[in-house]
């Protein structure tokens, strides 16, 4: 039942990421950023963690390192990989 949520709950935080980002509202993109990146280290997932880290960060001083666009595209690839591996281990589907 965690595992369902974690990918339930990842994918909206994500889909808010990549809005907040074009929207430019920094603040908002990092505290969903933080939120997952928390998700993430429960479960294990420290690559998705990682670049949630990143996310976090760079909305908090958005005019350095890699664009949010850049960055939000890393973050799904980076879920999208964790979610296949989370389905090999377990069977579950969402």
């Amino acid at each position: 039942e965690v595992i369902r949520m974690f990918i339930q709950q990842g994918k909206e935080i994500i889909t808010d990421i990549e809005s907040l980002c074009e929207k430019k509202e920094w603040d908002k993109m990092s505290q969903q950023a933080h939120k997952l990146k928390g998700s993430s280290l429960n479960i294990g997932a420290n690559m998705l963690a990682e670049t949630c880290r990143v996310i976090e960060l760079q909305g908090k001083s958005p005019n350095g390192g890699e664009s949010c666009e850049v960055l939000a595209k890393r973050l799904r690839g980076d879920f999208d990989t964790t979610i296949s591996k989370i389905r090999e281990m377990t069977g579950i589907n969402d």
